[in-house]
């Protein structure tokens, strides 16, 4: 009797796992070209990994909210990038997240020196998930899971969990520089959206392993790296594209998503790219700015007049005005 009860609540666990990446396989994607990803949250107007900062890309229009994920000394998932928080603390206190308790590492104040009227306080993932649900219908969470492939197998376990009590499966992603924390999840559900971080280590790619998309910094997106991504099904998403300059370069080459600090200079490149042509907006933010007494500002000369070459010019072509050039050869002519 006892051997029907498990089998019978292991085949529920299973129809849940399946019922549950059913759903996020199904879930409707916003087909509006590049996906924009706010990286840390729009940080343009408030902390980093904040709540407030979800809130801010929601209303950006972001389409998801990169957030960092660490586990505290009891196990509890928390919303936070470093291993310590010296560089945040308001108190300068300098504790590995690990060594603390979700209950004393909520309650220090982080810096908030960027927003001073914002309250900052470490949230967990549960509360930034529910506060990107009550954001928009759409904004979804890129989850960058911090771990070595060591301590991996515990904070995949934790996250799924997490993701799978609170329904948010359809609208997450996930990401991380572990290897091993990518083939956990993928292992645990095939359908979710998986990714690798490379960031700064693009050329220790290796397409043979599984992904969904990989995640690299601008100044490494290359023909050749693209090249591999798009024979192998893998997308790119490109980090730190806050100049305009980088996104058109990234969207032209074949990039499919991209995180930036600043929602505010993304967005509007991304529109930008997406109403002209491709070649023209990249080029716009290389422009130079020329003199006004270059050759480029004087009016053009009639084409059909022949042009009296000049031996020894008063002063150089590119800095002569018009009148200048009508004097001297005035003064050709009398001489």
């Amino acid at each position: 009797m006892a051997l029907l009860v498990v089998a019978g609540m292991l085949f529920a666990h299973a129809a849940w796992i399946r019922a549950d990446d059913a759903l996020a396989d199904s879930a409707p994607r916003r087909q509006h070209g590049p996906v924009i990803i706010a990286h840390r949250g729009d940080t343009d107007h408030a902390p980093e990994n904040s709540l407030q900062s979800i809130r801010a890309a929601g209303r950006a229009h972001a389409d998801y909210a990169e957030i960092d994920v660490r586990l505290t000394a009891d196990g509890r998932p928390v919303v936070f990038h470093d291993r310590a928080t010296g560089r945040l603390s308001c108190d300068g206190v300098n504790r590995r997240i690990n060594r603390l308790t979700f209950r004393r590492l909520s309650s220090m104040p982080m810096d908030t020196r960027r927003m001073p009227n914002d309250d900052f306080h470490v949230p967990s993932l549960v509360q930034a998930i529910r506060t990107a649900e009550r954001s928009n219908d759409h904004l979804g969470l890129l989850l960058d899971m911090k771990t070595d492939d060591r301590h991996a197998a515990r904070l995949v376990r934790i996250v799924d969990g997490t993701v799978r009590r609170t329904g948010f499966a359809r609208r997450a992603m996930f990401m991380s520089t572990s290897r091993r924390a990518v083939d956990l999840i993928l292992a645990r559900h095939p359908r979710w959206k998986v990714g690798w971080c490379l960031s700064g280590r693009a050329e220790q790619v290796d397409w043979r392993q599984r992904m969904d998309f990989v995640v690299i910094r601008s100044r490494e997106v290359t023909r050749r790296f693209m090249r591999g991504a798009r024979a192998h099904g893998v997308a790119v998403y490109v980090g730190k594209a806050d100049d305009r300059y980088d996104v058109c370069r990234a969207l032209r080459l074949g990039a499919r998503g991209l995180l930036s600090d600043s929602m505010h200079d993304a967005v509007p490149s991304v529109r930008a790219y997406l109403d002209h042509d491709s070649t023209h907006v990249e080029q716009a933010p290389r422009a130079v700015t020329r003199r006004p007494d270059s050759e480029d500002s004087k009016p053009r000369a009639n084409r059909s007049t022949p042009r009296t070459k000049r031996s020894t010019p008063s002063m150089p072509r590119s800095v002569q005005s018009p009148r200048d050039g009508a004097q001297n050869r005035q003064d050709r002519q009398a001489a």
